[in-house]
């Protein structure tokens, strides 16, 4: 027996509605789970990074440029900037910082800081000896303390001599006026106190024979 036409799209539409309606009971149709971080279905990932260079460069130039421009790394000397030659240093990608001293015959020394970071170019400024002053942060420089004077104790200076009396003033420890001196090796008497007669030697008694012609 043959089927017409009107009666399979009858029956292929109802097959429809029974799969639509099935699919309804079930609920919506739950998604795939992605990963954090990973780019959403139908985007391809981007590529990996290239690796970084295990060493790096650091480039250092001297502005004016000198002749001969020397650069220490604590006692050991690196190298030298020639004019219109940088010096070119290799170190290892993240090995620390170096501290860098420039020197130039005439002008102040410079101090710096390179970092191994990545490549770096460094440009030096060198200041003139006589111009020094103008740096910031510059001080005077302290003159050198005087010599200690001569003479006295300690590095005290010995006092002054005592002034002269005036006229007519004894001296100190001199005997007053009309009084005279005591010899040699007997004090003087202190001040209030008479000084004792003088003492006369004894004189040679008078022969039978003084006085004769």
């Amino acid at each position: 027996m043959t089927r017409s036409p009107r009666r399979g799209a009858l029956v292929s539409a109802l097959a429809l509605l029974g799969v639509s309606a099935s699919a309804r009971a079930q609920g919506p149709v739950a998604a795939s789970p992605v990963a954090p971080g990973a780019p959403p279905p139908g985007v391809a990932a981007p590529a990996a990074p290239a690796p970084l260079p295990a060493a790096v460069k650091i480039t250092i130039t001297a502005a004016p440029v000198q002749k001969r421009v020397l650069v220490f790394w604590g006692k050991r000397r690196l190298g030298l900037i020639a004019p219109h030659q940088p010096l070119v240093l290799q170190r290892p990608r993240d090995s620390g910082p170096l501290d860098l001293v420039i020197q130039c015959e005439g002008f102040v020394p410079v101090q710096t800081r390179a970092y191994t970071f990545g490549d770096k170019k460094l440009i030096v400024k060198l200041t003139p000896l006589d111009q020094k002053n103008t740096l910031l942060g510059y001080r005077e420089e302290v003159p050198p303390p005087a010599p200690p004077p001569t003479g006295g104790d300690g590095g005290v200076p010995a006092p002054p001599p005592p002034a002269a009396p005036p006229p007519g003033v004894p001296a100190p420890g001199a005997p007053p006026p009309g009084v005279a001196a005591p010899p040699p090796g007997v004090p003087a008497p202190p001040p209030g106190v008479a000084a004792p007669p003088a003492v006369r030697s004894p004189q040679p008694a008078a022969g039978p024979d003084a006085g004769a012609r």
